[in-house]
């Protein structure tokens, strides 16, 4: 009885099994194990991300998990009813039915794709923030989230080009300027060095970034002046 409540975790898939009425059940089975196991929400909405919570849980906490040893860690309830009300979040986050055969050389080809894929978004975007680690896998797939939390040493060229993908303080305020000069024209501020170096990404700079502003600045220059010439000619 208390084995095959032990793998179920429910009175009721317990009573099933066994032929034996709930309430004899509860009465036999020892209370604090019944405690354990059993808890009551609030609403559905409470019930689900607690389901949820303690199937990431057991997920993160065990890198090379089955389908098989997660429902039998959960009980089956927990997870039959998960799998029934949000199937599509399940699928994301279960291990693979065929992991022992998946092509992990295609999967670590796709992932990299997906990470320069999320870069070059993240180029493309403000530059309000440098490019870490985090910030990379924080826009991946749920599905490529959990593969680099659980099966590092599957995807060793993913790995190698996301740590390549990382921005240094240099690159990052490099990729900045542009936007930092737009900034300071629009507030009617004058852009030169010291007016750059005033800005909080760009209070320590080396001296070839402060050369790369100063070229910038006189390509900038340079260009409105063309530009003057020819519009005072026509």
């Amino acid at each position: 009885m208390i084995e095959v409540y032990s793998t179920t975790k429910s009175i009721r898939r317990t009573s099933l099994v066994l032929g034996i009425d709930r309430k004899t059940l509860k009465k036999y089975l020892p209370k604090e194990m019944v405690k354990q196991t059993s808890q009551s929400y609030k609403n559905k909405n409470e019930k689900m991300t607690a389901y949820k919570q303690k199937i990431m849980e057991y997920i993160n906490a065990t890198p090379t998990v089955l389908r098989t040893e997660i429902r039998e860690k959960v009980g089956a309830e927990i997870y039959k009813y998960l799998m029934k009300e949000e199937k599509g979040w399940m699928e994301e986050i279960l291990p693979s039915k065929y992991d022992l055969e998946k092509d992990w050389t295609k999967e670590d080809e796709r992932l990299i794709d997906e990470v320069i894929t999320v870069v070059d978004n993240l180029k493309e975007q403000s530059p309000k923030m440098s490019i870490t680690k985090n910030l990379i896998k924080s826009k991946l797939s749920t599905t490529s989230k959990y593969l680099l939390q659980n099966k590092p040493h599957k995807l060793v060229k993913t790995l190698k080009v996301l740590e390549e993908q990382i921005e240094s303080v240099e690159e990052y305020q490099i990729r900045k300027l542009d936007y930092a000069i737009g900034l300071l024209k629009k507030n009617h501020n004058t852009v030169t060095l010291a007016t750059i170096r005033a800005l909080p990404a760009y209070r320590e700079t080396s001296a070839a970034l402060d050369e790369i502003i100063q070229e910038k600045l006189l390509f900038k220059k340079s260009n409105i002046i063309n530009l003057v010439k020819w519009y005072n000619k026509t």
